[in-house]
């Protein structure tokens, strides 16, 4: 079986490199994501309408996808019904002709839900020297952490003591939830991201070797042991994406 086509978006490729490098699996990101057609649109939001229904408590991420493009995809989160016949409305007077392809995800409601991105330079010291910095934030997506500090929702800034290489707190913002639990969720994630140091090596190198020098992993946890890598951005996304489609095409590794 193909692992992608010609026709498929730059952007779905991220989760294919994330795939052979043992980030995160294909076969969870195919279950996840939900990918149409920009001529099928009709029917990814009446699928999308059909499991809000079924399935209240959950909330809905849509994305229009470029063909070659892989920041600043629109999206829409929706909660209800009232949010999806807005998006709709939108989406159906939208101009269409720039996009591939629109995906959506869905993640449940959970006073635990949490996202959040860790920061790698790609130096002579990675990857002895860990991660610099890491972001997390509760609530319903990453793109809360953009939003900062116009936030309502609990967020922290941990950065790296250089000397000791310990975590510090440099920014927190508690917004009215337990200081307690919350500190422990981040304390959780804090533990869990050393378990992949096999894999946050591998392909931090090769991004290295792509020219990168940073590397950001977005991740979500929903508790212990419930963490996960759901993407990655360096300051050369385009060129990677470009030379991992070249690698295959050729025959790949």
């Amino acid at each position: 079986m193909e692992r992608f086509t010609k026709y498929t978006p730059n952007k779905w490729l991220k989760y294919d490199i994330m795939d052979y490098f043992g980030i995160r699996d294909i076969k969870e990101v195919c279950t996840t994501i939900h990918r149409y057609l920009m001529s099928d649109i009709e029917k990814c939001l009446h699928e999308i309408r059909e499991d809000m229904v079924k399935n209240p408590g959950y909330i809905y991420i849509i994305k229009l996808v470029y063909a070659e493009k892989i920041y600043c995809l629109p999206n829409y989160l929706l909660s209800n019904l009232d949010d999806w016949e807005k998006c709709r409305k939108e989406l159906l007077i939208r101009e269409k002709k720039s996009f591939s392809e629109i995906w959506y995800c869905r993640n449940e409601l959970t006073s635990n839900l949490t996202f959040g991105r860790i920061l790698f330079c790609l130096d002579e010291l990675f990857p002895r020297k860990g991660p610099n910095k890491m972001e997390i934030v509760r609530g319903a997506s990453a793109r809360l952490i953009e939003k900062y500090p116009k936030l309502d929702v609990p967020f922290i800034t941990l950065t790296k003591n250089g000397i000791a290489n310990e975590w510090s707190i440099r920014d927190v913002l508690y917004a009215g939830c337990n200081h307690d639990r919350f500190m422990k969720d981040v304390y959780n994630i804090i533990v869990e991201v050393p378990r992949y140091y096999r894999q946050i090596r591998d392909i931090g190198e090769w991004l290295c070797d792509c020219g990168c020098t940073w590397m950001s992993l977005e991740f979500s946890s929903t508790g212990y042991d419930k963490f996960h890598f759901i993407d990655w951005d360096t300051d050369n996304d385009l060129y990677v994406i470009k030379k991992w489609r070249r690698l295959w095409i050729n025959g790949g590794y």
